[in-house]
């Protein structure tokens, strides 16, 4: 379906948090197809037999490889056009409260809009 969506002008994402799930069926066939037709792709933590399948398919060097199994949260690895480049991704203070799942962080979010509303 990717192949047929970017043969029409389109584009499509695709996200997993197991990467097994890319290449368990059909011997990794779907998993390389969708790969090999992704322009872009963002690498965050990976365990060391992910990051050896990621190594393969995107020719990653060994110290790359080295940097995506010691991510830390927020961190990630750009491939796009046969370059890679690490990045830091960081998140405004509204971005971050439109997305977080931390429930702490919720009930400040629900405590500080309902003082808010007081307020106002």
């Amino acid at each position: 379906i990717f192949k047929t969506i970017r043969g029409y002008g389109g584009s499509a994402v695709c996200a997993s948090q197991d990467l097994n799930d890319f290449f368990n069926l059909d011997e990794g066939r779907f998993g390389k197809g969708i790969i090999n037709n992704s322009k872009t792709k963002i690498i965050l933590n990976l365990e060391d037999d992910e990051a050896m399948r990621v190594q393969s398919a995107l020719h990653l060097s060994d110290a790359e490889v080295m940097e995506v199994t010691h991510f830390e949260r927020g961190n990630g690895l750009i491939s796009t056009n046969n370059n890679n480049i690490m990045v830091e991704f960081k998140a405004s203070p509204l971005e971050k409260d439109l997305i977080t799942t931390d429930r702490r962080e919720l009930k400040d979010i629900v405590e500080r809009m309902r003082r808010q509303n007081e307020a106002g």
